[in-house]
């Protein structure tokens, strides 16, 4: 059931002919995962009117004209099905988000996990009489082409499609490197380093690095000056003094370029006792028979 203030009701019981606009507000994730690594999102929310004009709204300005607007029909269904919205965003050159063009943003994956609140707001007199909430999700899938983005929507029933139970029996760790349960400290292990000549979208050159024990492996390097500054990259190994990329950057790093990297963890006893010295707060089963044994 959609609210709305007793002005609103009033103008639509009162007016055959409407004048409305659509206004879309994507609040960004502090957890997006731009292309292999971490975004930091938090904080970031940009907001777009499917009008003429600017458009002022609860004392928030949604921009016209950044980017051309087309959306499926909202539908709402009862149960636990989960409602869906394609929204086709085609930006103009000056449309970024944080800095980055918004095509390009789409396709690193700023906008991954993003909540839109999408509103409808009615005008009379050229003056807002009021609206009310149309849709609201998270972003799930973004394919974005040269021109435009197409972008999917999830109610928030999305949220209950989760594997149950929470914590299952396994060998390796269930802990994420760095979260709360690992309790290790990320900041503690980052290695500073510069991008040097020979470098490429799929390769850092960087010598010197720790490369014992397959060190970096399933790391991730992030970008902390530079053109790429807060891009990530998952790291499939450091091997001739330089970091191999899981996915490609845009582009190659400028020499001098600065960043970090961090170590992976490949979830094991010995590599959480040797690597990490964190056996204690490691959560895996190692002595679980394999499955073949228990037949």
């Amino acid at each position: 059931m959609k609210s709305a203030s007793s002005a609103l009701i009033a103008y639509l019981g009162s007016n055959s002919q409407l004048v409305f606009a659509d206004l879309y507000t994507f609040t960004l994730s502090a957890g997006a995962n731009v292309s292999g690594g971490a975004f930091n999102g938090s904080g970031v929310v940009v907001r777009y009117a499917d009008f003429d004009a600017d458009v002022v709204y609860n004392g928030n300005t949604f921009k016209h004209g950044d980017l051309v607007l087309t959306r499926d029909k909202v539908g709402c269904k009862m149960g636990l099905t989960v409602d869906q919205i394609k929204i086709t965003a085609a930006p103009l050159a000056s449309s970024v988000i944080n800095g980055v063009p918004f095509l390009k943003a789409a396709t690193m994956g700023m906008l991954d996990g993003a909540r839109l609140q999408l509103d409808r707001v009615f005008f009379q007199s050229g003056a807002v009489v009021g609206g009310y909430l149309n849709f609201s999700g998270i972003v799930g899938d973004v394919n974005a082409t040269r021109s435009s983005a197409e972008i999917t929507v999830n109610s928030d029933i999305f949220l209950l499609n989760i594997n149950m139970p929470r914590n299952l029996y396994m060998p390796t760790c269930q802990h994420t490197l760095f979260d709360a349960d690992c309790a290790l400290v990320k900041s503690a292990f980052a290695n500073a380093g510069t991008a040097q000549a020979g470098s490429s979208a799929t390769q850092v050159v960087c010598a010197g690095m720790n490369s014992s024990q397959a060190y970096f492996d399933a790391g991730t390097i992030t970008f902390t000056g530079g053109a790429y500054n807060g891009v990530s990259r998952t790291v499939r190994n450091y091997s001739g003094g330089a970091f191999q990329l899981l996915l490609p950057l845009p582009g190659a790093p400028a020499v001098g370029d600065t960043f970090n990297a961090y170590p992976g963890c490949a979830k094991t006893s010995g590599v959480c006792t040797n690597k990490f010295n964190n056996v204690a707060n490691f959560k895996g089963f190692e002595l679980i028979p394999l499955p073949e044994t228990l037949l």
